[in-house]
């Protein structure tokens, strides 16, 4: 019943899952400054145990931040989720043509906020 409800809610956070282990490659070649801007998004109390500050953090702990971040978006609302993707698309480097297309197919197009953090 939920599915009917909202079929677009399913579909993001799936296209997430699907693309993580792909996502989660993407996030690892990024800079600590992106990666605080994308957990930003998270609320405060789902990102109160993450800390991408490079000069405190080890490499697996970066590692296990970024998995955490994915988690929590594939489980997200539609809107947290597409929020999430959009600025992905937005903000990372190196994303292979068809994973961006998708995931802006998906999370549709940005809008006026996105365009403001250009």
């Amino acid at each position: 019943m939920d599915e009917e409800a909202d079929p677009d809610n399913l579909n993001v956070n799936s296209v997430l899952a699907q693309e993580s282990s792909e996502l989660f490659e993407v996030l690892s070649s990024q800079s600590p400054a992106i990666l605080i801007k994308l957990c930003q998004i998270m609320p405060s109390d789902a990102r109160r145990n993450i800390n991408m500050d490079p000069s405190s953090c080890s490499a697996a702990a970066v590692t296990e931040h970024i998995k955490v971040m994915l988690e929590y978006f594939r489980v997200a609302n539609h809107a947290d989720c597409c929020n999430f993707l959009q600025s992905m698309c937005i903000l990372c480097e190196g994303i292979p043509m068809r994973l961006e297309s998708r995931l802006m197919s998906v999370a549709g197009y940005a809008n006026s906020e996105y365009e403001i953090m250009l």
